[in-house]
């Protein structure tokens, strides 16, 4: 496959979108201060945002010192920061220019960290801030990955959608509380075992989800469950995806090989939900959680109505945003609530776009950067699970990168006569299945009237 090829495939989605990809010509520069490339936070920021500028440029350089990865990191997250990121990089797109050095004229240059450019993106804890420089962030008191991520991703929307502006108006929001402030919290817990987790599709928002979660040095297990392959059009959603899986991989083994990479116990499953014999066999007390970042084959419907347990993911949609769902059962709406299995049947993705091929066909079009955030969205709110007094927010988060404040909560409302109520579910039933979960303390049986 020469580059033109190559890079058209990459872009497919984002063109189906409706929108055009950015110059090919101009390169984009990574710049960031010693004192935060040398936190964890700046590595985070560093990492993710490299990642995502593979996808979506041709040529990316960067313009920081090289330092080692912070020792609170999980392996593979270990020695050069910056061989770490070339290597992905080019592991991404090999056609790619992608380079360290200094900034010269005609660059567009991303500044991570408190100041240094005409607007920077800085993470520290749960918050993120992006605008002009100086960042009003406190200092970071833990390691945490989720604000400095947050950051980078919305750094990379707004370069998308602003088209390189030269400078960008303030935003700050923390992924804890889901408000459009900085916040002090508790921090996340790490190398903890979150317990049993099945990724219900691994496509480009369920291995964010599982990337996420892996960078934050949790541990769990569980199965993957996702019957595609990997396409070159996948590899410009999802962090994990590389060139070399577009050779007849499947989604699950590529996500897999990337987890035992970080110590994780995973178990890949080549199948939609309802032709594998794990979920056919399904017994009580598995799994502890579910990450359901799939709609297709009415796989909802096959979920709630076989007694789930949690369920925490996150969507995309064909409106510039990205939304983090939680059910908690019977104490929720749950996500036929939100996708009723009599409408037409979609992918994760939610903007839709009819395939070249055949226009009848419908295919799942979204943008690099939302189906990052709705993975980042989905491992944050899995993140807080283990912590006392969770949930700490609603159900529904939207995360908008162009508005003039990037977050909105609200509550998932029930459904008229869908299959969650009381009418429709067994009550003991459900609670004998999910008697023994980890998180059985959160299901609120005693409120299901």
């Amino acid at each position: 496959m020469d580059a033109e090829d190559f890079y058209k495939g990459l872009s497919d989605r984002t063109l189906k979108y409706g929108e055009r990809p950015l110059d090919p010509r101009r390169r984009v520069v990574i710049s960031m201060a010693p004192e935060y490339a040398d936190t964890h936070a700046g590595q985070v920021a560093a990492v993710v945002l490299a990642s995502l500028l593979s996808r979506m440029v041709r040529r990316v350089r960067l313009a920081f010192d090289d330092v080692s990865f912070d020792p609170a990191f999980p392996a593979p997250l270990k020695g050069s920061v910056q061989s770490y990121i070339l290597t992905h990089m080019r592991a991404v797109a090999p056609p790619g220019d992608f380079s360290v050095g200094a900034a010269e004229e005609g660059d567009y240059i991303i500044t991570l960290g408190r100041s240094g450019g005409p607007w920077v993106a800085h993470g520290s804890d749960w918050s993120a801030y992006v605008g002009p420089e100086p960042s009003p962030l406190p200092e970071p008191t833990h390691p945490n990955i989720f604000g400095a991520a947050l950051g980078a991703i919305t750094a990379a929307a707004l370069v998308f959608g602003e088209r390189f502006p030269e400078t960008v108006r303030e935003r700050t929001a923390n992924l804890f509380s889901y408000a459009n402030s900085a916040i002090q919290a508790l921090p996340p817990p790490t190398n903890v075992n979150i317990g049993e987790l099945w990724f219900v599709g691994v496509g480009s928002v369920g291995s964010s989800a599982a990337y996420f979660l892996a960078m934050t040095g949790l541990k769990f297990s569980g199965i993957l469950f996702d019957m595609d392959k990997v396409k070159v059009e996948n590899l410009d959603r999802s962090p994990i995806f590389e060139f070399q899986h577009c050779q007849g991989t499947d989604k699950v083994t590529a996500v897999a090989s990337f987890l035992r990479e970080f110590g994780i116990v995973i178990r890949p499953e080549p199948h939609a939900l309802n032709e594998s014999s794990k979920w056919l066999t399904r017994q009580a007390g598995h799994p502890d959680l579910m990450i359901s970042a799939a709609n297709e084959r009415n796989v909802r419907f096959q979920i709630e109505t076989q007694c789930p347990p949690i369920q925490i993911y996150g969507t995309t949609s064909g409106s510039w945003s990205s939304t983090m769902i939680r059910h908690v059962p019977p104490f929720d709406a749950c996500s036929c609530c939100l996708f009723p299995p009599s409408e037409a049947v979609t992918e994760c993705a939610k903007g839709l776009a009819p395939s070249p091929d055949d226009p009848s066909v419908q295919v799942d079009a979204s943008l690099p950067f939302l189906s990052f955030a709705a993975g980042l969205f989905a491992a944050a709110e899995i993140a807080k699970l283990p912590m006392e007094d969770y949930p700490f927010t609603v159900n529904r988060a939207f995360y908008q990168p162009l508005a003039e404040e990037i977050f909105l909560a609200r509550a998932v409302p029930y459904r008229f006569n869908c299959v969650c109520g009381p009418d429709k579910r067994d009550r003991e039933v459900h609670a004998r299945v999910v008697a023994g979960t980890r998180y059985e303390r959160l299901y609120g049986f005693e409120r299901w009237a």
